[in-house]
């Protein structure tokens, strides 16, 4: 399979993005921004320390330099070699990865010109925070963590649409609050955010703008001032009301069951979305020079999986294992109604039998027809009460089966025996 040929060269780029990261966090220990107090800090000297560029600098330059070849030879292959491919190219994550490649030149050229805290700093951490969140995602492709991580990676792209709503609700009372108040942007839209999101907040401060203050008079008594107020202190309330509800309760609430709905989900196909994902890479690796050697007598990129039966599947999620549970009662059912109609079947034959038999009793025996007919009638009537019994039977696992159904529909809206695609 494709896999077990570029898994090597897969492990070697996963080491390489774990050394690219150490780089980073060793440059990180030499910036020399830290201080007991702001005012302490020289925004305008450099921001690392030392004259000569440290080990971690020429680590970074090289790893970062494999990577540019590498994307380099991947454009090459998509845009130029086969230029019906370009859609598949120019999606977000190849254009995120060149936006991380750029950040991260831009950092070396920065470090080398011994550039100000003010310009490294911020950069320093947009390019952390890339790089930790590229390592995380190349994990996706090995076997233990492939469809674990993938669900929460997943869960996070389909609430981002719920997210919209949210920016659009906090706008609406930042902006609000900024006319209602006499602080600036920064100040609002950090209390907005502290009572809509984190529930944290000070009723005096972040609402009407200002705290009660203490202090002690000549007497050494301690002696409360309260906090002044604007004449439209009652509309700040009102505010402060629609955020703590709209924001606090209902909002955040909906924002828990649309995550957890979206990650269960994502947990339906993520073995599904873990093979796709070996598959890109395999590919990606195909298309590479020291690689395609292995590729050159197949058309195609061919992968393999494990087929295992639904039992042992890892079903770590609601969705599936109501599935799981309603398949297995569903199996039940079936059996219960198959043995349901072989013995009405049984009862069937065995009316024709004593039918039979009582004709070859009426003509053989004439004399015998009584006994006989009253014996034949209990029989019968002894086989009906069984077959109306049966029936009942039949009945309540008809209603049981249409509830099951309907539990079924309500839990899980696929089909039951259906595989997510």
């Amino acid at each position: 399979a494709a896999w077990r040929k570029v898994r090597c060269w897969y492990y070697l780029d996963l080491v390489l993005e774990a050394v690219l990261l150490a780089a980073l966090c060793a440059l990180t220990a030499r910036l020399q921004t830290k201080a007991s107090r702001p005012e302490d800090v020289d925004e305008s000297a450099p921001g690392l320390r030392g004259d000569a560029l440290p080990a971690a600098f020429w680590t970074l330059l090289f790893v970062w330099s494999l990577n540019i070849v590498e994307e380099m030879l991947q454009a090459k292959a998509f845009l130029w070699d086969r230029p019906h491919w370009r859609g598949d190219y120019l999606k977000f994550d190849n254009m995120l990865d060149w936006l991380r490649n750029t950040a991260i030149g831009l950092l070396l050229v920065l470090v080398v010109n011994q550039a100000s805290a003010d310009l490294l700093c911020p950069l320093f951490g947009v390019v952390a925070f890339g790089r930790w969140w590229k390592l995380l995602y190349a994990f996706r492709a090995l076997d233990y963590f492939g469809e674990r991580v993938l669900p929460v990676i997943g869960a996070f792209k389909e609430v981002l649409p719920f997210t919209l709503v949210l920016v659009f609700y906090a706008g609406a009372f930042v902006h609000g609050s900024y006319v209602l108040s006499y602080h600036g942007w920064d100040k609002v839209i950090l209390s907005v955010y502290r009572l809509g999101v984190l529930g944290d907040f000070s009723l005096e401060a972040d609402t009407y703008g200002s705290a009660d203050r203490q202090y002690e008079d000549e007497d050494g008594d301690l002696v409360t001032m309260p906090a002044p107020r604007l004449s439209w202190w009652w509309f700040q309330l009102v505010l402060f009301f629609g955020i703590s509800f709209l924001l606090t309760v209902a909002m955040m609430n909906i924002f828990i069951q649309v995550m957890g709905s979206a990650f269960d989900r994502q947990e339906e196909i993520a073995e599904a979305r873990f093979f796709r994902s070996r598959a890109s890479i395999c590919l990606s690796y195909s298309l590479r020079p020291w690689t395609r050697a292995a590729f050159l007598e197949e058309e195609f990129v061919w992968m393999c999986y494990q087929d295992r039966p639904n039992e042992e599947r890892q079903a770590r999620s609601v969705r599936q294992s109501m599935a799981r549970a309603c398949a297995r009662l569903g199996r039940h059912l079936d059996w219960r109604l198959d043995h349901i109609d072989k013995r009405q079947e049984a009862l069937g034959r065995r009316l024709e039998e004593l039918g039979e038999s009582h004709l070859a009793l009426f003509h053989h025996h004439p004399d015998q027809e009584c006994s006989e007919q009253d014996q034949i009638q209990q029989g019968v009537a002894s086989d009906m009460e069984s077959m109306e019994r049966l029936q009942k039977v039949e009945t309540t696992i008809g209603r049981l089966e249409t509830q099951l159904a309907a539990i079924a529909a309500a839990v899980i809206p696929n089909s039951v025996h259906g595989s997510p695609s």
